[in-house]
């Protein structure tokens, strides 16, 4: 066995079985929910489980998902890094770059348009390739409606 094989982690088998079905959100955005659930899990957990099915172990289990998350986003990006064509991977760094600067170009020049801000809180919850291309092609658009701005 490889020394990389040795610190690799099986995503598939990670508590699949608990759950009864594969996932169907990206990690990021899962793990950003967990956050946010946890630290109102802190501040809320009497009146979160009282009244209703959910148990103060499961509440308390919130801080070992995170960690189980963090995890598996980091061996996601590991495996996406190691597996991609150079083409492909520089495609990638380009596209997310361009994306980084028109979000950041949009929530300085275009501050005072709620609109504008929501479409942008939008656009930066996903990730994956699809998600990336999908992007730059609605950030497209809004930087050439607001180019005046």
């Amino acid at each position: 066995m490889t020394k990389r094989a040795t610190k690799t982690v099986d995503l598939v088998s990670l508590d699949a079985e608990r759950y009864g079905r594969k996932p169907d959100v990206s990690v990021a955005r899962q793990l950003h929910a967990t956050k946010v659930l946890a630290e109102h899990a802190k501040k809320h957990a009497v009146p979160l489980c009282s009244g209703s099915k959910l148990e103060r172990a499961q509440l308390d289990e919130l801080p070992q998902r995170i960690v189980l998350l963090d995890r598996c986003e980091t061996e996601w990006s590991a495996l996406r890094k190691r597996t991609a064509p150079k083409d492909i991977s520089r495609a990638r760094a380009q596209g997310t770059t361009l994306r980084s600067i028109a979000i950041r170009a949009l929530r300085y020049f275009a501050k005072d348009d709620a609109e504008v801000q929501a479409q942008l809180n939008a656009i930066q919850e996903g990730d994956g390739d699809v998600d990336l291309v999908d992007d730059l092609k609605k950030l497209g658009e809004l930087v050439d409606e607001h180019a005046d701005a």
